[in-house]
């Protein structure tokens, strides 16, 4: 549960970006476009909310997580004060799990209350308007209703109703479809209307929306946005229903329709609906809706239709899945590591320290010898003829900081920048960064991907001599050993990578002796 309430934040940030500005200009771009655009965004926004998790698999993140900088290593021993402040930085980390835990829990709680309360009172109008309704069987009623649905297209059944308890016109059910009429509507003409009105809801589909809408605002009930989204979402599926009405009216009636719907609209005007349900259609909204309502009927100023927008605003969308994945993999990758390597950490810092110090000592003699032999699995120096390691892989800063690969310098203040940086293993190069900001990120690297799910990162280079797609093999020239990115000076920065999990480079890099 916990990564798909990570799932859902992210999705909710992602889309707000574009929902504020969407929100703030609405009025003045509701004078450019058709209410039918505005429809069709709301639908692309509440799809791309109701999926909150994207595949992960091939994503490759190329985020640091720990810093390059030299660091001592001074291990706290038992009754001081730097044991003190370990055992308050471990009590921290509880405490951020166990509120995010009960954060979570609060989030999935009250997703499915508000749910269960709004299904059930759809249950309870439902009933209460069945149990005040008639099934109309006047036949100048269904022949004209019989009429509007041939002519609209729509094969399935819809029954009509009469009811006692409403006061306006509304549609029910998406898969057995019910108008419900009241009794005030008298006139041929307004009757026309009124089921022209409703069967456009019927064949547009609105009510599915609206469900759509409503697990939208269940999932996402904490953020504003999204229920501002949903209340603009009402009244333009209204107004998308309006102008289907118009544009069939005016064939059949001419210019003197505009006007005749107009005048119904506004007849509702205090007719509002008792028992209504945000799962349902009809006339009635509150009274500013209904004025603005009326406002676009009568205005005739064409609008457009917004296809090249609707094609920004789906590629937009579909950029913020790609980067909300991202930071997904990136808060996820490598936890599990992390925490199995603190918890030896823990266990015997002192231990680990030297086993890290005795696997450089052993690299660098292997490297230095000569005696080595690549085997199956098994990764070539990438920095050939220099072999010291000046960070090495694990945790450091008394437990506080990870470092997520090894830093390989020159020997005694050797001189490397600029040296030759090859290819750990056979490969393909799958990512290549050559524009970096100074003092941020990994700078100038390279992602290689190898065999069975294992992945090599080269960075802070000078130089970048392949691009992405390029096969290669162990030992060929990749690029330059330089001090971009995060580096103070000029360093090989090198990681190892299973399945987006940083693991130890040692276990790669010491191949067996001839």
């Amino acid at each position: 549960m916990r990564s798909l309430f990570q799932g859902v934040l992210g999705v909710s940030l992602g889309v707000s970006v574009l929902l504020l500005p969407l929100l703030l200009f609405s009025e003045q771009l509701r004078k450019k476009y058709r209410p039918q655009f505005f429809c069709f965004l709301w639908t692309v926004m509440a799809i791309r909310l109701i999926f909150p998790t994207v595949p992960q698999e091939n994503l490759v993140i190329a985020f640091p997580i720990g810093s390059t900088e030299q660091i001592q290593w001074e291990m706290p021993e038992a009754n001081t004060p730097q044991a003190a402040e370990e055992i308050d930085r471990q009590m921290q980390e509880v405490t951020k799990a166990a509120v995010f835990f009960s954060a979570e829990k609060i989030w999935f709680c009250t997703a499915v209350i508000l749910l269960l309360f709004s299904l059930i009172g759809y249950w309870k109008s439902r009933k209460e308007v069945m149990r005040w309704s008639a099934e109309i069987t006047e036949q100048g009623i269904k022949r004209e209703l019989e009429k509007i649905c041939c002519e609209l297209n729509i094969r399935q059944k819809v029954r009509i109703y009469r009811c006692k308890v409403t006061n306006s016109p509304f549609l029910m059910g998406p898969f057995f479809p019910k108008i419900i009429l009241p009794d005030c509507i008298t006139a041929e003409r307004q009757l026309h209307y009124v089921l022209l009105h409703e069967l456009s809801h019927q064949r547009r589909r609105d009510i599915l929306l609206k469900y759509l809408l409503l697990a939208v605002r269940c999932i996402h009930w904490f953020n504003p946005l999204v229920w501002l989204m949903a209340k603009q979402a009402q009244a333009d599926i209204e107004s998308a229903c309006d102008a289907a009405v118009l544009t069939f009216s005016e064939r059949e009636f001419g210019t003197t329709a505009r006007r005749e719907y107009g005048m119904v609209i506004f007849s509702f005007l205090q007719g509002q609906r008792k028992n209504s349900s945000i799962l349902t259609t009809g006339f009635s909204s509150d009274k500013r809706q209904i004025i603005r309502r009326f406002e676009k009927i009568m205005d005739k100023k064409v609008k457009k239709s917004g296809v090249l927008f609707s094609a920004l605003i789906i590629g937009a969308t579909a950029l913020s899945t790609v980067m909300i994945g991202c930071v997904d993999v990136c808060a996820n990758s490598g936890e599990d590591s992390l925490r199995v390597s603190q918890e030896e950490y823990s266990k015997n810092p002192n231990a680990y320290l030297e086993e890290q110090e005795k696997l450089q000592e052993e690299i660098s003699d292997l490297y230095s010898s000569g005696q080595i032999q690549l085997e199956n699995g098994q990764m070539l120096w990438p920095l050939p003829k220099h072999y010291k390691i000046k960070e090495p892989y694990g945790w450091r800063d008394k437990g506080t900081d990870f470092h997520s690969g090894i830093d390989i310098v020159g020997a005694d203040q050797e001189e490397i920048f600029g040296e030759d940086v090859v290819a750990a293993a056979d490969g393909t190069v799958i990512y290549v960064q050559t524009d970096w900001t100074p003092g941020k990120g990994y700078g100038q690297h390279i992602i290689l991907e190898h065999e069975n799910g294992v992945s090599t990162l080269y960075a802070y280079l000078s130089e970048t001599g392949v691009k992405k797609g390029d096969k290669v093999t162990a030992g060929q020239k990749i690029g330059k050993v330089g001090a971009t990115g995060f580096a103070e000076e000029a360093h090989l920065h090198f990681e190892v990578r299973e399945k987006e999990n940083h693991v130890n480079p040692a276990q790669y890099l010491l191949v067996n002796r001839n």
